[in-house]
């Protein structure tokens, strides 16, 4: 009987764990054992503090710990007055802009974690358990990507503030994503071929058929999964302090201005594209 062997293997840092692995073998005679191998740290789990409210968020508040909360805004009740909101296109309000934006990716990748958290101890529904690592690693490796933002940029350099660590853990993510997620490269992924013989003693010998053995990483450990929690958790505040301090900036500019030309400003709308625009660049 043919058999396999696939270990996991610890990093060179000993905090991280290759994760988690699924296999697949071809049908006939074949076997395939895991033998699983390495050390992880654990660390615990960040805290949400809120829930995202609706498919098209159009505003965002800050409660009393500072944090940046995206919701809907509410119809005014009847008879109330409406308080206008009006565009602002400064070099700083699109600073702003970028930095909230890298704020969502970021709390996008906590929530998936959160998913990811919860269904790492069972090994039934690994479709699911990939999807949700794949969607945190796009969605991390998102927020140090420019694109259009270029206002504000969420460097590499900023995980020195997070502690020691944070840079390899990041580095880790990254190649998974670049090397294993968008491009088939790293080893974490391997196809074998190979020929299956009939059994020694039997005559004549022959090749009874073609085995394809194929295995891949789908996640990572539940120790593991915290520890990134924690991380994207620490990015969260830092980045959540950023928006904050422009926020104040921008008020500051916004008192300065007439109020009469802010008034003549274009009122503040989301529109939402059609897929026709899937392929073009945002303004």
């Amino acid at each position: 009987m043919l058999s396999t062997r696939l270990i996991d293997r610890t990093s060179g840092s000993g905090c991280l764990s290759a994760g988690r692995w699924v296999a697949q073998r071809p049908p006939g005679r074949t076997g395939l054992s895991l033998v699983r191998k390495g050390r992880s740290r654990s660390e615990d789990a960040a805290v949400s503090w809120y829930r995202w409210a609706g498919r098209w968020g159009v505003a965002r508040v800050s409660d009393a710990r500072g944090y940046y909360r995206p919701m809907q805004l509410p119809a005014p009740p009847p008879g109330s007055t409406e308080s206008p909101i009006v565009s602002m296109n400064s070099p700083k309000a699109k600073e702003l802009a970028d930095a909230a934006s890298i704020f969502q990716d970021l709390r996008r990748v906590e929530e998936v974690l959160k998913r990811l958290e919860k269904v790492a101890g069972s090994h039934d529904d690994t479709v699911l358990t990939e999807a949700l690592w794949s969607a945190a690693l796009v969605w991390w490796c998102r927020s140090f990507s420019l694109g259009r933002r270029q206002a504000y940029r969420l460097g590499e350099d900023r995980l020195d503030e997070v502690g020691p660590g944070a840079n390899d853990f990041h580095a880790f993510l990254k190649n998974m994503r670049d090397k294993h997620i968008s491009h088939s490269v790293n080893p974490f992924e391997k196809v074998s071929v190979g020929v299956m013989l009939s059994p020694e003693g039997t005559e004549p010998r022959k090749v009874e058929g073609v085995a394809t053995l194929t295995s891949r990483h789908i996640g990572l450990e539940l120790s593991d999964i915290r520890q990134f929690l924690s991380l994207a958790h620490r990015l969260i505040e830092i980045v959540a302090a950023d928006c904050k301090r422009l926020e104040g900036e921008l008020r500051v500019e916004a008192q300065e201005m007439p109020l009469e030309d802010l008034a003549r400003g274009q009122r503040l709308r989301i529109t939402a594209p059609g897929p026709i625009e899937a392929g073009s660049a945002r303004t």
